[in-house]
Formats: C-alpha cells, sequence, structure tokens
C-alpha cells in the first residue's frame, strides 16, 4: 500500500534535522521537492536524486542553505560501508543491487554472495601476481557452491559482456584492488546507462583510484598503463581531456 503525503508534510519529515546530518540523497530531495530546485535528470527517477554531490546539487545546496557544502560528495549505503569483509566493497549507483570491490578471500566472497544475494560474479584479474591469493578456480569454485555464476572477463575487451551482467542486477564485479579494471567498466556501464556525463563519472570513478595524482606525477604512465584506456569507456578522450575534468 502506498503512503500519500502532503508537501507541507516532507517539508516537515525533511527539515526535522540538520541538513549537515543529512545523507545526500535527503538533501536533494528537500532541494528539489521542498524549494522546487533543478538539480539535473540523474537518478532512478530522473529528478536529480542520485546521491551524488555534483556541481548542480552543490550549487542549488549553496544557494538555499547560503553555505558551502563540506559533507562527502557521494553517499553509500551505510551497511556497505560498514562491511569490511571485502577491501572496496561499495555499491553501484542506480540501484540494480549491483558491487564493486578488490579482489575478496573465498569466506568474504561466500559471505557476501549469501549477504547480498549476488548471482554474477565478475573477475578481471588473473592468478599469480595479479591475484592476493584467490585462484581462478578456487573463485568460480565458491560461486557456484553458492548458486553464484562467475565470468572472468577481459577489461578492455568484455565491456558489453559487462553491462549486460550489470543490467540483470545482482552482480559483484572486481578486479585486484576494485579501482582501476573495475573503476573503467563501472563507469562505462553508468555512461551507456546515462546516469551523468563525462566529467560526473570522472568526479566518482576517481574517488576510489590514483588517477588524478597519477596525471599530475606520471602523466606518461596513465596514458601508457592503460589507465586512459578505462577512462575512455566513459567518454575521456585524452589526456588533455583528463586534466581539464580535474
Amino acid at each position: 500500500m502506498k503512503i500519500l503525503i502532503t508537501e507541507r508534510q516532507l517539508k516537515l519529515i525533511l527539515e526535522t534535522d540538520d541538513v549537515e546530518d543529512k545523507s545526500i540523497e535527503d538533501i536533494q530531495k528537500e532541494l528539489v521537492y521542498v524549494h522546487k530546485k533543478d538539480i539535473g535528470k540523474y537518478g532512478p527517477k530522473k529528478d536529480g536524486v542520485d546521491g551524488i554531490m555534483g556541481p548542480m546539487t552543490r550549487k542549488a545546496y549553496e544557494e538555499v542553505y547560503g553555505k558551502e557544502y563540506v559533507g562527502p560528495t557521494f553517499s553509500t549505503d551505510s551497511e556497505d560501508i560498514n562491511d569490511k569483509s571485502i577491501k572496496n566493497f561499495h555499491k553501484i549507483p542506480l540501484g540494480d543491487n549491483n558491487y564493486r570491490s578488490a579482489e575478496p578471500t573465498a569466506d568474504a566472497l561466500k559471505g557476501v554472495i549469501l549477504k547480498y544475494g549476488i548471482k554474477n560474479v565478475v573477475r578481471f584479474n588473473g592468478d599469480g601476481g595479479d591475484s592476493s591469493g584467490l585462484s581462478i578456480k578456487e573463485e568460480k569454485r565458491v560461486c557456484e557452491e553458492n548458486g553464484c555464476k562467475f565470468y572472468k572477463l577481459s577489461s578492455t575487451k568484455d565491456q558489453d559482456k559487462v553491462n549486460e551482467l550489470l543490467d540483470k542486477g545482482n552482480t559483484l564485479i572486481h578486479c585486484h584492488h576494485g579501482a582501476d579494471r573495475t573503476g573503467g567498466n563501472v563507469g562505462g556501464w553508468l555512461y551507456k546507462k546515462g546516469w551523468g556525463d563525462t566529467k560526473k563519472i570522472w568526479d566518482y570513478t576517481t574517488q576510489y583510484n590514483g588517477w588524478k595524482r597519477m596525471i599530475k606525477n606520471s602523466p606518461n604512465n596513465f596514458v601508457n598503463g592503460g589507465y586512459l584506456k578505462q577512462a575512455q569507456k566513459f567518454g575521456v578522450i585524452d589526456l588533455g581531456h583528463a586534466k581539464s575534468l580535474m
């Protein structure tokens, strides 16, 4: 049963607590539905409510509250923030029960499959030096024993397959650190889904990796090390373009 509330009731609910204690989603709801601010066409309802403190949300925040926003740039479900079983474990935007992470241990992988209802696991990194200890064979075994399909994909060649699996939802995608290859492919999917423009996805992606620092200190490594190729999945053209997004 749906419960409808008036705008006045919504305003009372949203303004009960100090704005600095609210999540970005609640701030955005207040800006859109109480203060009638246009903060873009992002998020599931295309109303700008997407949990990202982008430039339009930031500008509206400063106009309404008369102060600069100093909190986090994007929201993550509190359950994910407290889940330390896998490094860099975070929910992917768009609400399809998709997650991203670094390489898990076998026990941690089993735990998140069961806890979060994961049905597909995508791995980009290989064995040996590109692994923290969980072999491809072992990861596949853990997945299959817990009702989950396992996919070893290429981070440069298999974006279409990644998109297909993320479209299905209930998918965990990871590489060794959960930063560069994972970031490029997640960014490519978000870009294809229309979640945001290149700047917005750049800001989201670089919260997980060292691309900005790399561009500043070792730009040739960014270009030749495969990092630019990952960024191009969501519209970055070249090194100069990447610099302009920083």
